[in-house]
């Protein structure tokens, strides 16, 4: 069977002060990402990525323009050194940079509507008001179970990362009781550093808003599949793409399923593009819970990015 490769694009959480400075300043490309940022949202968007302070790149509206600028940046370098994938993915707001990937949309349009995105996904819960609780070492129907048993506000399952690892988003009531009664269990969970209760019931206003975007925007159908949060599953039709962005808002992030499925379609290499190595967690233990052996690669700062263009290449 043919090896195929992967793009995966990392989610919010991932960001920290200075990501990928280092290859910004090693490739005109990468650099060439943020001032096409600064100029189409009127903002610094290089001056919060690189200098913070941390306080202002966490807030939401800032968060995902500057890791989406910085996914491209990324996502630019392996473009220009010949690498291309197969498939690509993307947990969350990673979707959106994915979308560029595809071709799907021009990055100057996907950026817009990120930031568009990012505003009406803060302004859907008032702060401090809900949040998100990553459990571990429980399977889907254990956690499921334990949400239904909450009897106070609201929770539910939000992103199932990989085996043994799923997040719950809620109100603050529910992700009050919800730590109560993990703790009474034994289960291991702990609160998120993020401000909203992304992928649930919650966020409904912002989808609606956000809709009304997508709809009037022109997509084109994706040159390669993307895997869709919503279902799991590979999409090529803007329209089911643009029904998929409007659904991640308020769906669970089927993370695991998207790779258990790009695994059974013959995936083999990963490259995670953005900040962190979260994704490339979740690929080990997926591929390790199928007994299927994968190469993953990293592309977090100029190290990691130039290793993985020397194995790609040279393996290649």
């Amino acid at each position: 069977m043919i090896s195929k490769t992967a793009f995966l694009f990392s989610g919010q959480g991932a960001q920290y002060v200075g990501m990928i400075q280092d290859i910004a300043s090693s490739y005109a490309l990468a650099q060439g990402a943020f001032l096409t940022a600064n100029k189409v949202l009127g903002r610094n968007v290089a001056d919060i990525t690189w200098n913070g302070p941390k306080e202002e790149l966490d807030k939401t509206e800032n968060t995902q323009p500057c890791l989406m600028a910085a996914e491209i940046a990324i996502l630019r370098v392996l473009f220009e050194k010949g690498i291309k994938a197969d498939a690509v993915a993307g947990f969350s707001l990673g979707e959106w940079a994915a979308l560029v990937a595809a071709e799907v949309l021009p990055y100057e349009r996907a950026i817009e509507l990120v930031e568009k995105r990012a505003r009406y996904m803060q302004e859907s819960v008032p702060l401090d008001c809900g949040g998100m609780v990553v459990v571990l070492g429980k399977s889907k129907d254990e956690v499921e179970s334990l949400c239904s048993e909450v009897r106070k506000g609201y929770i539910v399952p939000s992103n199932y990362n990989c085996p043994g690892q799923i997040s719950l988003a809620g109100d603050r009531k529910g992700l009050n009781a919800f730590m109560k009664l993990a703790g009474e269990r034994g289960i291991v969970a702990k609160e998120l550093a993020v401000s909203i209760p992304s992928h649930c019931a919650l966020m409904k206003p912002a989808a609606e808003k956000l809709s009304v975007r997508v709809l009037e925007s022109s997509f084109q159908d994706a040159v390669i599949p993307l895997y869709s949060n919503a279902t799991g599953l590979p999409v090529t039709s803007a329209n089911d793409i643009k029904d998929s962005l409007i659904n991640q808002l308020t769906m669970p992030v089927l993370f695991e399923q998207t790779i258990n499925h790009m695994l059974e379609n013959g995936f083999t290499k990963f490259i995670e593009i953005g900040p962190g190595k979260t994704l490339s967690g979740f690929v080990k233990r997926c591929s390790n819970a199928m007994n299927m052996k994968v190469s993953i690669y990293r592309t977090d700062n100029a190290a990691s990015l130039s290793e993985c263009l020397r194995e790609i290449i040279d393996g290649d």
